[in-house]
């Protein structure tokens, strides 16, 4: 059963990039002209062909949402559901799914980006995602490790993008608070394991599908993850809320600014989890993580009054 799903995991992924790479080079054939109205003392209007290469459409345009969107959107909202329904019975494609988001998280961008960055972003994002997914099913009692600091890192971003400055602006301590609740998620782990997994899988997986819903109808949840992650000593410098000026990361062009739509999305998120904490629990109760028990109907110790 794993090697079917993982085989329809790998052409779906194969399938979106090669759609995504040709509607990147239908692009590069177009061209756009922009029309300057002359100083000149005859007033005329020269129209001026705009080079392609130097074309960049508005980031809050429509325009923006392309195929490399609704991949991203489809990936997040599988997954999660994955996550949320069988997270906790589907030990190999859960450890799977956490490395793949540990390794998409790695990703970098210099501060005036690269071009096609759309695709190369899902591209590379994808690839490498691949390989940490890879690392942590094979050596899996690291990847279930991994699992439940994933979970406390996604709590951590959630928590802080509750207001507009981030609960605590100060970087270092932010840090210390993923930390302490990483921390907390593993001891879950060593010593109520069944509970751990329970709640790392259901939060992880309702982040994701929060995630994806926010992609799609856009209430500026995303912008606030951004902005967290962003690393980039010369856009922090420019904004208060930031502290981050130790390493580069990635870009976040908007500012965060969580109204009811954003809270009432985080809300959604929260009630998913605990929904999906309780049908995993109820549903996986006697089970091991990882392990598949069979109980014996003939064993006659259980039918001792």
């Amino acid at each position: 059963m794993y090697y079917r799903a993982y085989l329809i995991v790998f052409w779906a992924f194969f399938l979106t990039y090669f759609l995504t790479c040709a509607r990147n080079n239908s692009k590069e054939n177009c061209t756009t002209t922009e029309t300057i109205t002359s100083v000149l003392p005859t007033s005329t209007i020269i129209l001026v062909p705009k080079p392609t290469s130097t074309y960049k459409p508005d980031l809050n345009s429509s325009e923006c949402y392309c195929i490399q969107d609704v991949a991203v959107v489809s990936l997040l909202i599988i997954f999660g559901s994955v996550m949320i329904l069988g997270g906790f019975k589907l030990f190999r494609v859960t450890i799977t799914l956490a490395g793949f988001t540990i390794g998409c998280l790695q990703i970098n961008e210099p501060f005036e980006s690269y071009p096609n960055a759309s695709a190369l972003y899902l591209g590379v994002c994808i690839g490498v995602g691949l390989v940490f997914g890879i690392i942590l099913m094979v050596f899996y009692r690291i990847g279930m490790y991994a699992l439940v600091m994933l979970a406390g890192v996604l709590l951590t971003l959630f928590i802080c993008g509750w207001r507009e400055d981030f609960v605590i602006q100060n970087f270092v301590y932010r840090s210390i608070l993923a930390l302490a609740l990483m921390t907390l998620f593993v001891f879950g782990l060593v010593f109520t394991e069944f509970i751990a997994i329970v709640l790392s899988t259901s939060w992880i997986g309702s982040c994701m599908i929060g995630l994806g819903i926010d992609l799609l109808i856009q209430t500026g949840f995303v912008d606030g993850l951004l902005t967290l992650l962003d690393f980039n000593a010369k856009r922090n410098s420019e904004n208060q809320y930031h502290l981050n000026q130790f390493l580069v990361k990635r870009f976040a062009p908007n500012q965060y600014h969580p109204d009811w739509k954003v809270q009432s999305l985080m809300g959604g998120i929260i009630g998913l989890c605990l929904v999906s904490s309780v049908f995993q629990g109820w549903f996986n109760r006697g089970n091991r993580f990882g392990l598949n028990v069979i109980r014996n109907t003939n064993d006659t110790i259980s039918k001792i009054q």
